[in-house]
Protein backbone atom coordinates (compact mmCIF):
# COMPACT_ATOMS: atom_id res chain seq x y z
CA UNK A 1 0.00 0.00 0.00
CA UNK A 2 1.31 3.51 -0.97
CA UNK A 3 1.63 6.24 1.13
CA UNK A 4 0.80 9.60 1.05
CA UNK A 5 4.15 10.79 0.53
CA UNK A 6 4.75 8.13 -2.08
CA UNK A 7 1.29 9.27 -4.32
CA UNK A 8 2.64 12.86 -3.90
CA UNK A 9 6.14 11.69 -5.48
CA UNK A 10 4.76 9.74 -8.06
CA UNK A 11 1.96 12.51 -9.10
CA UNK A 12 4.98 15.02 -8.73
CA UNK A 13 7.18 12.90 -11.52
CA UNK A 14 3.49 12.00 -13.50
CA UNK A 15 3.40 16.42 -13.17
CA UNK A 16 7.12 16.70 -14.98
CA UNK A 17 6.80 14.07 -17.01
CA UNK A 18 3.86 15.50 -18.97
CA UNK A 19 5.43 19.20 -18.76
CA UNK A 20 8.06 17.38 -20.67
CA UNK A 21 6.32 16.39 -23.04
CA UNK A 22 4.41 19.60 -23.45
CA UNK A 23 7.68 22.15 -23.42
CA UNK A 24 10.29 19.63 -25.14
CA UNK A 25 8.98 17.06 -26.54
CA UNK A 26 6.35 18.44 -28.68
CA UNK A 27 8.20 21.41 -30.10
CA UNK A 28 11.03 19.02 -31.46
CA UNK A 29 8.72 16.89 -33.03
CA UNK A 30 6.55 19.89 -34.81
CA UNK A 31 10.16 21.36 -35.60
CA UNK A 32 11.44 17.94 -37.23
CA UNK A 33 7.90 17.85 -38.85
CA UNK A 34 8.35 21.30 -40.00
CA UNK A 35 12.27 20.74 -41.82
CA UNK A 36 10.84 17.28 -43.02
CA UNK A 37 7.87 19.16 -45.06
CA UNK A 38 9.70 22.26 -45.72
CA UNK A 39 12.34 19.68 -47.60
CA UNK A 40 10.04 17.95 -49.48
CA UNK A 41 8.80 21.69 -50.66
CA UNK A 42 12.37 22.55 -52.02
CA UNK A 43 12.50 18.82 -53.47
CA UNK A 44 8.96 19.16 -55.08
CA UNK A 45 9.48 22.43 -56.94
CA UNK A 46 13.17 22.37 -58.28
CA UNK A 47 13.43 18.43 -58.81
CA UNK A 48 10.17 17.50 -59.53
CA UNK A 49 9.57 20.92 -61.16
CA UNK A 50 5.45 20.61 -60.06
CA UNK A 51 5.65 22.06 -56.46
CA UNK A 52 3.35 20.91 -53.42
CA UNK A 53 1.13 23.26 -51.72
CA UNK A 54 0.32 20.95 -48.51
CA UNK A 55 3.98 21.03 -47.15
CA UNK A 56 3.63 24.87 -47.08
CA UNK A 57 0.48 24.11 -44.79
CA UNK A 58 2.36 21.32 -43.02
CA UNK A 59 5.32 24.10 -42.55
CA UNK A 60 2.87 27.24 -41.14
CA UNK A 61 1.09 24.72 -38.74
CA UNK A 62 4.18 23.25 -37.44
CA UNK A 63 5.77 26.43 -37.06
CA UNK A 64 3.20 28.15 -34.92
CA UNK A 65 3.06 24.94 -32.76
CA UNK A 66 6.68 24.91 -32.63
CA UNK A 67 6.80 28.66 -31.03
CA UNK A 68 4.08 28.40 -28.71
CA UNK A 69 5.12 25.32 -27.26
CA UNK A 70 8.53 26.30 -27.30
CA UNK A 71 7.63 29.53 -25.32
CA UNK A 72 6.13 27.50 -22.34
CA UNK A 73 9.75 25.73 -22.31
CA UNK A 74 11.12 29.14 -22.69
CA UNK A 75 8.87 30.50 -19.60
CA UNK A 76 9.19 27.50 -17.46
CA UNK A 77 13.27 28.14 -18.04
CA UNK A 78 13.05 31.66 -17.06
CA UNK A 79 14.75 32.11 -20.09
CA UNK A 80 13.47 34.90 -21.56
CA UNK A 81 14.73 38.70 -22.39
CA UNK A 82 15.78 41.10 -19.34
CA UNK A 83 16.07 44.95 -20.07
CA UNK A 84 17.53 45.35 -16.68
CA UNK A 85 19.02 48.85 -16.86
CA UNK A 86 17.47 50.45 -13.80
CA UNK A 87 16.07 47.74 -12.08
CA UNK A 88 20.10 46.14 -10.93
CA UNK A 89 20.34 50.06 -9.15
CA UNK A 90 17.17 49.37 -6.90
CA UNK A 91 17.34 47.99 -3.89
CA UNK A 92 16.95 44.32 -3.12
CA UNK A 93 13.71 44.33 -1.71
CA UNK A 94 12.31 47.02 -4.71
CA UNK A 95 13.81 44.71 -6.76
CA UNK A 96 11.49 41.83 -5.36
CA UNK A 97 8.64 44.35 -5.69
CA UNK A 98 9.10 45.07 -9.29
CA UNK A 99 9.46 41.65 -9.67
CA UNK A 100 6.21 40.53 -8.10
CA UNK A 101 4.14 43.66 -9.82
CA UNK A 102 5.19 42.65 -12.95
CA UNK A 103 4.42 39.19 -12.63
CA UNK A 104 1.11 39.82 -11.38
CA UNK A 105 0.30 42.36 -14.35
CA UNK A 106 1.52 39.54 -17.17
CA UNK A 107 -0.64 37.18 -15.19
CA UNK A 108 -3.54 39.52 -15.14
CA UNK A 109 -3.59 40.26 -18.95
CA UNK A 110 -2.96 36.60 -20.17
CA UNK A 111 -6.11 36.00 -17.42
CA UNK A 112 -7.97 38.69 -19.11
CA UNK A 113 -7.42 37.48 -22.64
CA UNK A 114 -7.78 33.92 -21.91
CA UNK A 115 -11.77 33.29 -22.32
CA UNK A 116 -11.72 35.99 -25.32
CA UNK A 117 -8.96 33.52 -26.88
CA UNK A 118 -10.72 30.87 -26.43
CA UNK A 119 -14.10 32.32 -27.90
CA UNK A 120 -11.83 32.85 -31.06
CA UNK A 121 -10.39 29.76 -31.30
CA UNK A 122 -13.47 28.13 -30.56
CA UNK A 123 -15.18 30.05 -33.69
CA UNK A 124 -12.25 29.07 -35.75
CA UNK A 125 -13.35 25.61 -36.14
CA UNK A 126 -15.70 26.60 -38.89
CA UNK A 127 -12.73 27.83 -40.58
CA UNK A 128 -10.11 25.23 -42.00
CA UNK A 129 -6.79 25.20 -44.22
CA UNK A 130 -7.10 25.18 -47.66
CA UNK A 131 -5.32 22.20 -48.98
CA UNK A 132 -5.51 19.87 -46.13
CA UNK A 133 -8.99 20.97 -44.76
CA UNK A 134 -7.33 20.88 -40.56
CA UNK A 135 -9.57 23.40 -38.80
CA UNK A 136 -7.86 26.64 -37.69
CA UNK A 137 -9.03 25.86 -34.30
CA UNK A 138 -6.40 22.57 -33.97
CA UNK A 139 -3.91 25.06 -35.50
CA UNK A 140 -3.76 27.40 -32.92
CA UNK A 141 -5.19 26.08 -29.88
CA UNK A 142 -1.48 25.63 -28.65
CA UNK A 143 -1.67 29.35 -28.11
CA UNK A 144 -4.13 28.46 -25.11
CA UNK A 145 -1.46 26.75 -23.41
CA UNK A 146 0.50 29.16 -23.95
CA UNK A 147 -1.53 31.70 -21.89
CA UNK A 148 -2.36 28.70 -19.46
CA UNK A 149 1.83 28.40 -18.58
CA UNK A 150 1.77 32.33 -18.38
CA UNK A 151 -0.48 32.75 -16.03
CA UNK A 152 0.72 29.46 -13.95
CA UNK A 153 4.14 30.24 -13.76
CA UNK A 154 3.39 33.96 -13.48
CA UNK A 155 1.64 33.59 -10.25
CA UNK A 156 4.29 31.17 -8.91
CA UNK A 157 6.52 34.05 -9.31
CA UNK A 158 4.68 36.75 -8.28
CA UNK A 159 4.29 34.32 -4.60
CA UNK A 160 7.73 34.04 -4.72
CA UNK A 161 8.97 37.03 -4.90
CA UNK A 162 5.88 38.58 -2.83
CA UNK A 163 7.27 36.05 -0.23
CA UNK A 164 10.95 37.11 -0.74
CA UNK A 165 9.58 40.68 -0.56
CA UNK A 166 8.22 40.00 3.39
CA UNK A 167 11.41 38.01 4.45
CA UNK A 168 9.56 34.11 4.12
CA UNK A 169 11.34 31.05 2.95
CA UNK A 170 10.06 29.90 -0.41
CA UNK A 171 10.73 26.03 1.06
CA UNK A 172 7.21 25.16 0.22
CA UNK A 173 7.61 26.16 -3.18
CA UNK A 174 9.06 23.09 -5.63
CA UNK A 175 11.14 24.15 -8.19
CA UNK A 176 11.37 20.65 -9.55
CA UNK A 177 8.95 21.68 -12.03
CA UNK A 178 10.91 24.05 -13.45
CA UNK A 179 13.80 22.61 -14.32
CA UNK A 180 12.98 19.81 -17.42
CA UNK A 181 14.21 16.54 -16.96
CA UNK A 182 14.68 15.63 -20.81
CA UNK A 183 17.86 18.20 -21.14
CA UNK A 184 17.63 21.21 -22.93
CA UNK A 185 16.87 22.30 -26.07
Amino acid sequence: MCTGGKKLQKLKKTGVFLLDVVTLYVPMITFCSMFIAFILQIFSRYLLEEPWVWPNEVSIICFVWTVLFGSCYAIRKHDVVEFTVVYDQLPEKAQHFVTASCHLLVAAAAAIAFYPVYDYIAFLNIEKSSVLKIPFNIAFSPFLVTLLFLISYSLREFVIHLRKLFGHSNKLISTDLTEPKGGSL
